[in-house]
């Protein structure tokens, strides 16, 4: 079975938080660029979108060595969800160019000519002192640079002042998007003089970076291609656990108490960490990549954190699924990563009614010399009406770009309207339209959406009300300077009927 036919292509749309406060950022026709040329036609026949209610489960497959292992079937696997056996009804497998250190004994299978993926960069200037934030640009450059074709990068910065801060993307390799990283002037969040002012403000600072990077949970959700992401942090300092405990000797689940929300909001996004840790090694020996099992790792009881907080970014790693990097030669450490990511492999399961709406992942192999990297958890998509409003906001957005919500069924129909008037004011345009509401939405309570994008469809305006639906509605909505492609959506929630259109 192919992945498209219980998966279809969407737009993806980044959600951020700016100062603790979310806006949505649309990431652009990315994965459907004839959409760019073509926009919705009017009065379009109804469509149904019915797909397979699945849950897809993201796993990269590596050696003893950390060599890529492209041959893995179904068979091979043993799938758990909440600790019982479930049937993986289907494995796709994609194979992204790694380096000619990888020798194939066995043949591999046919796969896609270029696979496109979506690389998530997260630089964290809030926990990074200069030197760190110098190599992390240096590994970041290095990644754009020996990227894969298909490859498009999202380069985000975490900041104490903005959370997540947006840098770049997605866009593919390009000489603007490698300006745009080294042009990036970062503050460090860290300093070499402590005190306890700048340990209050870490305390603080800690929940603020979960918080932020929790939020990627939403555009993650919304993508549908394989997806990455690189976290490059020098990691929570020792002094603000000791302040905040007293300077006592603590034990691991200090560090779960603030990070097990981070790890499962990007696994519940369908996504595990890949760490790398730029700074100065001085409290970890190994360096490169070390394996692990995929479940979370813990250190001995009464170990203390040391200065590097190396041990924080490998329990997020380790603890997400994923993997953690601290070679100290650039070159050599995009290497081990690009092999560690180069064979992704997707099972599906079908999602029962006995289900939780999350769960807890366990993937093993039936052969103990090859290690997996996947979620440790995963949350099944939610219906419309138990959506939070970002999500529907997401949901609106894919809509009026063609777009589809994954695993969702969904009834979408293009309706006509008439224009009871229509004025041009200054550069603007003002419009007042009436929409025929279709008789099975009639009565209902339903949320309707205003939508205002700029030409490339990167930046919108969303206005959102729920109101009891009559026989028409008049709506009322301007055009903006930059924001002069106009939609409107209405939702029906019970039944997820949707009917929408652009106003022109």
């Amino acid at each position: 079975m192919n992945r498209e036919k219980f998966l279809k292509t969407r737009i993806p749309v980044m959600v951020s938080i700016l100062g603790g406060f979310v806006f949505v950022l649309v990431m652009g026709q990315l994965f459907c660029p004839s959409l760019l040329m073509a926009l919705p036609q009017e009065h379009k026949p109804l469509k149904y979108q019915v797909e397979v209610k699945a849950t897809l489960v993201p796993l990269f497959a590596v050696d003893a060595k950390g060599n890529p292992i492209f041959d893995l079937k179904k068979e091979d696997l043993e799938l758990y969800v909440d600790g019982k056996p479930v049937d993986i009804y289907n494995m796709e497998v994609f194979r992204f160019e790694t380096t000619e250190e990888v020798i194939e004994e066995k043949p591999v299978p046919t796969l896609r000519k270029e696979p496109s993926r979506v690389i998530f960069i997260l630089l964290d200037s809030l926990n990074s002192t200069f030197r760190g934030l110098d190599k992390g640009k240096r590994i970041a450059l290095e990644l754009i640079d020996r990227a894969n074709p298909g490859d498009m990068f999202v380069v985000l910065e975490v900041t104490l002042q903005n959370g997540l801060k947006y840098i770049a993307g997605p866009e593919a390799k390009s000489e603007e998007l490698i300006k745009k990283v080294k042009k990036l002037r970062m503050t460090p969040g860290q300093s070499v003089r402590e005190d306890f002012l700048t340990e209050h403000a870490a305390r603080i600072a800690v929940n603020h970076f979960v918080h932020s990077i929790s939020q990627l949970k939403y555009a993650l959700r919304t993508i549908t291609k394989p997806k990455i992401m690189y976290l490059i942090s020098e990691g929570i300092k020792e002094s603000t656990w000791e302040q905040e405990y007293g300077y006592q000797t603590y034990s691991a689940s200090t560090v779960a108490y603030y990070f097990g929300d981070l790890i499962k909001a990007i696994n519940y996004g369908g996504c595990v960490f890949n760490v790398i840790y730029p700074g100065r090694i001085t409290s970890i020996n190994d360096v490169s990549y070390r394996f692990f099992a995929p479940s979370i790792w813990m250190p001995p009881i009464g170990w203390r954190m040391r200065e590097s907080s190396e041990w924080m970014l490998k329990y997020v790693g380790i603890g997400s699924g994923g993997a953690f990097f601290n070679d100290p030669n650039v070159k050599n450490l995009v290497t081990s990563v690009k092999k560690i990511t180069s064979a992704y492999y997707e099972l599906a399961f079908t999602e029962k009614q006995e289900m939780k709406k999350r769960h807890q992942i366990t993937v093993k192999s039936k052969n103990k010399d090859i290690i997996l990297h996947t979620l440790n958890y995963s949350e099944a998509e939610k219906d419309y009406k138990e959506m939070e409003q970002v999500q529907k906001k997401v949901f609106a957005i894919n809509v009026t770009t063609e777009g589809t919500w994954s695993r969702m069924v969904g009834k979408v129909q293009n309706t006509k309207y008439k224009t009871l008037e229509k004025q041009k004011k200054s550069k603007n345009r003002y419009y007042k339209i009436e929409v025929p509401i279709p008789g099975e939405m009639r009565n209902k309570k339903a949320d309707i959406f205003l939508l205002r994008f700029d030409k490339s469809y990167e930046h919108s305006d969303i206005s959102l009300v729920n109101k009891e639906l009559n026989e028409t509605e008049v709506l009322e909505i301007e055009s903006k300077k930059d924001k002069k492609l106009l939609y409107f959506v209405i939702i029906e929630p019970e039944s997820t009927r949707t009917i929408y259109n652009r106003v022109k």
